[in-house]
């Protein structure tokens, strides 16, 4: 009978670490995260592609606060939807995880068509490959993604310009 109180002690203790691990592994992503994030919005609102009042940064902490906090909005909204509208996680894992593989073909392409040595255009077009190989995997995301970037591409081209200042 000790013996099981022990060998169910040392699983309670094991799965407990494991848990403790997944939540220090989760926090440092998000940070890194919303660090990264927070300063592309801050450089966007600085080179005045998205308004500039997200190119400003806190003269106190140094930290683009501006960005900071619609990030904030924008994790908080993205949670209450999922809670509201009882959607998985994994929805918006597969829909990420699509962006980013559309974002590798870009680049894999851009690579093809501006690499000069022989060398480095047969890697870039092998890299092309090797991600459309996955494409299949994420069925309609695949096609949410790419309105995104539609969307993305029409702001950057016909809204972006208006918050440009002409000098």
């Amino acid at each position: 009978h000790d013996n099981e109180i022990v060998h169910s002690n040392q699983h309670l203790f094991s799965v407990s670490l494991g848990d403790v691990a997944a939540i220090l592994l989760l926090v440092l992503a998000t940070n890194s995260w919303v660090l990264g994030a927070s300063r592309l919005i801050y450089a966007l609102g600085r080179d005045r592609l998205i308004p500039s009042v997200f190119g400003k940064i806190s003269q106190k902490s140094n930290v683009p606060i501006y960005a900071l906090c619609f990030l904030a909005g924008g994790y908080g909204l993205v949670a209450t939807l999922i809670s509201a509208t009882g959607l998985s996680e994994q929805w918006l894992i597969k829909i990420a995880n699509a962006n980013f593989m559309l974002i590798y073909l870009f680049a894999f392409w851009t690579g093809l068509k501006n690499f000069r040595p022989l060398n480095m255009k047969i890697c870039a077009f092998i890299a092309m490959l090797a991600t459309a190989s996955f494409l299949p995997y994420f069925g309609s995301m695949i096609l949410s993604s790419i309105i995104l970037i539609v969307l993305t591409l029409l702001w950057v081209n016909k809204v972006a310009p208006v918050f440009k200042t002409t000098n």
